[in-house]
């Protein structure tokens, strides 16, 4: 009888250390999600993108895809389909900065979109995050031909 309540207290002890341990590999966790850096989208400078024609009936599309320029980055509030955009909280200089919602009062996602076409690029932030920042930071281009590359100026935003 005395070695099943060794048994029993080993269980017991060894039940709490592994309490223990997932307690504090979980409070890890949150401590490297919320050490982070500052998580930076980007939208892609560029998209290729072709039209596709369903109602010309009789007639036979020609060409190809073509390339289409970032036009605008914007915030939303939930998908960018919804076209909710969410305003900057401050927007008077030429950093727009927004507070995002929280989880409870809905999703706040980022859209690319680009000239001469109705195609955004949508991207549903992290919910752990609170803020956003609209930088421009210039970036090298590279172009078809050589020596085409070119230098422009790209929205970066920061959320933290």
């Amino acid at each position: 009888m005395g070695t099943s309540l060794n048994i029993s207290a080993f269980n017991h002890t060894l039940s709490t250390v592994l309490t223990a341990l997932t307690m504090l590999a979980l409070a890890n966790q949150a401590g490297a999600a919320s050490a982070a850096g500052p998580d930076e989208i980007v939208c892609p400078a560029t998209i290729l993108a072709s039209t596709a024609v369903t109602t010309a009936e009789g007639w036979e599309p020609v060409g190809g895809a073509a390339e289409f320029r970032l036009a605008q980055t914007q915030l939303y509030l939930g998908n960018p389909a919804d076209e909710r955009p969410l305003p900057p909280e401050d927007d008077s200089g030429d950093d727009p900065r927004w507070r995002l919602p929280d989880s409870k009062n809905g999703e706040a996602w980022v859209g690319c979109t680009y000239s001469n076409t109705t195609v955004v690029l949508a991207r549903k932030l992290d919910p752990r995050l609170t803020q956003c920042m609209v930088k421009r930071e210039t970036v090298e281009r590279q172009g078809k031909g050589a020596d085409s590359n070119t230098m422009e100026m790209l929205p970066v935003i920061t959320c933290n």
